[in-house]
């Protein structure tokens, strides 16, 4: 035979209050409120505990701010580069029916860093 835990029956109850008007019937906990009415949480106070939540919400970084350079450089060069292929183009001769002859034009070299990009010209 099992026996029940005993219920300390002088602990105060919950203080919230159900759908049909009744206090709940629920123990309170340290808050005045039961397990079920706790209430949400007031969040991380601490400096630590920020840092840890911000750690925790980490998720993949592709758009932290160091990505957010990346991809903005990264825009800005195949911007230059297709500036750089239509004068190209627009400066080769048209031959039947394709529009240019690629095939005469030097090998591109486009800049690789980022010091480069500032002297990129066509």
């Amino acid at each position: 035979m099992t026996t029940l835990p005993s219920l300390n029956l002088k602990s105060p109850k919950c203080t919230a209050q159900l759908k049909s008007g009744a206090a709940c019937p629920n123990f309170a906990r340290k808050n005045g409120r039961c397990r079920r009415h706790g209430g949400l949480s007031t969040g991380p106070r601490s400096v630590e505990g920020k840092a840890a939540v911000a750690r925790a919400q980490w998720k993949h970084g592709h758009y932290s701010l160091e990505k957010q350079k990346v991809y903005r450089n990264a825009r800005y060069f195949m911007r230059e580069c297709r500036a750089f292929l239509r004068y190209v183009e627009s400066t080769l001769p048209k031959v039947g029916r394709r529009k240019t002859v690629i095939h005469t034009v030097l090998p591109l070299t486009c800049p690789t860093s980022e010091e480069d990009m500032g002297n990129f010209s066509y």
